[in-house]
């Protein structure tokens, strides 16, 4: 069976029947809740927190924040990625406060105390009195291993974490999206560049947004005109993934300005984008020319920023010969955000409407929005 047949079989058996409700006003709304999904759900389980890209050669130090979870990214001496939590074991004073990219040593800014880019502690200046400092004999009875780690894993450039380390392996989280990427020789993808939109609205919201085909025609005009009507589909869910899929016509191509197409492809997916969902916070696209990693970041129960990293083929992501279709394409996605963000707004607002009880769901285009709804569900449960 193709890709193509198999996803739009998967999307039959996931239409809504007419009884089913989405999530509760409250879910959008209420500070204690979004506390609780801070709390119970981001910190349990794998999350994005940046990108690969952003760390470009050994040495570099990057902050990120998880669920009001300070952290931060290394790249060790091999070249490996490692992240901490972002606080000093001694006093708990926060170690790193600006990214770098030719860091040697993290060091204390309150007492001097340093440790590598594995996290292992190095000196204690002055530990035991002005000028005696600590040693290895008499560390013995002070033991400090050094900074607590944090889970981290990578796919395909997107930097995953996992704050208390008992979410199920890596290797099961990412293996639906494993599966329908399997066309797509993703190894060959480098890193360009961010641009980023905040939205006066809860992160779930954006996310239902961002699984939504059923708007485009309304809300996106540009886009609209790069499809036919039969070539927007519906989102469908497979374990932690939701995902979906647009079919370009000769219009779409051309936004491709003359960048190379990813290696190997199989003819089916030439010119089809995917568009997918690991719940919570990683939504993704792989086009036929360049790959899109989408880190929401909740900044409050009615305010997200979204973090758009492209990555090109090769040396196509920071050539001068492709510079203006790079330019071109990421503020296609500028202007697609910022209309967006005008309707992920009156979402927010709208459920502060009290007779709102969870929506009424399309049979054929809101399986994607059920599929949410009951996964958010379901961690939160699994939390109690």
């Amino acid at each position: 069976m193709s890709v193509i047949a198999r996803r739009d079989a998967a999307r039959k058996e996931q239409r809504p029947n007419p009884d089913e409700r989405g999530l509760p006003n409250a879910y959008f709304t209420d500070e204690a809740h979004y506390r609780e999904e801070q709390e119970r759900l981001f910190r349990r389980t794998w999350v994005m927190a940046g990108v690969e890209g952003t760390l470009l050669e050994k040495g570099a130090v990057v902050q990120a924040d998880v669920a009001g979870v300070p952290i931060f990214f290394t790249r060790n001496r091999d070249g490996e990625v490692r992240a901490f939590q972002n606080v000093c074991p001694h006093r708990g004073v926060r170690l790193v406060v600006e990214d770098q990219q030719r860091a040697a040593m993290i060091t204390c800014p309150y007492h001097a105390w340093t440790y590598d880019l594995d996290g292992k502690l190095k000196s204690r200046a002055h530990f035991f009195g002005p000028g005696a400092h600590a040693t290895a004999e008499g560390e013995a009875l002070h033991a400090c291993e050094g900074l607590w780690p944090v889970r981290v894993a990578t796919w395909n450039g997107a930097l995953l974490v996992n704050i208390d380390g008992n979410a199920m392996p890596i290797e099961d989280y990412v293996a639906p999206l494993d599966v329908e990427a399997a066309g797509y020789d993703l190894g060959a993808m480098r890193y360009a560049g961010v641009v980023s939109s905040t939205f006066e609205a809860n992160w779930k919201l954006t996310i239902e947004n961002f699984l939504d085909a059923y708007h485009v025609f309304a809300v996106h005009p540009t886009l609209d005109s790069l499809m036919t009507p039969d070539q927007r589909k519906s989102s469908v869910g497979s374990g932690n993934l939701i995902y979906s899929d647009y079919y370009s016509t000769d219009t779409g191509k051309a936004m491709r300005g003359g960048l190379p197409l990813i290696p190997d492809m199989p003819d089916e997916l030439i010119n089809v984008s995917f568009f997918g969902v690991m719940f919570p916070n990683w939504m993704l696209s792989i086009h036929p020319a360049y790959l899109l990693h989408w880190h929401v970041v909740p900044l409050g129960v009615d305010r997200t920023r979204v973090d758009v990293h492209a990555h090109f083929v090769g040396e196509a992501a920071t050539d001068a010969a492709h510079a203006e279709a790079r330019k071109k394409l990421l503020d296609y996605y500028i202007a697609l955000n910022g209309e967006d963000e005008s309707i992920c707004r009156r979402l927010q607002q709208g459920r502060q409407a009290p007779a709102y009880d969870g929506g009424r769901f399309s049979p054929y285009w809101d399986g994607g929005t059920v599929y949410l709804a009951n996964l958010v569900r379901a961690a939160m449960a699994q939390a109690d």
